[in-house]
């Protein structure tokens, strides 16, 4: 019973820390996909000064990374 308990535990910690890591590595892949898409499109990166042409483009970009 008590190696159970144990057992119960450890996987509870587990998946909490992974839980705790999960967003932090979407959130890095999600920032590497803007910053390459910046690049790819010759923006400066986090800028919102851009035409209508260049934003479609970055969607685009990010669209297809995503698949």
């Amino acid at each position: 019973m008590k190696s159970q308990l144990a057992v119960t535990c450890l996987l509870i910690a587990m998946g909490i820390c992974i839980q705790d890591q999960y967003p932090q590595q979407m959130k890095a892949k999600a920032e590497s996909r803007r910053v390459l898409c910046s690049k790819q499109i010759g923006i400066p990166f986090g800028t919102d000064n851009m035409t209508d042409l260049q934003w479609e483009k970055f969607g685009q970009c990010i669209r297809e990374s995503l698949s």
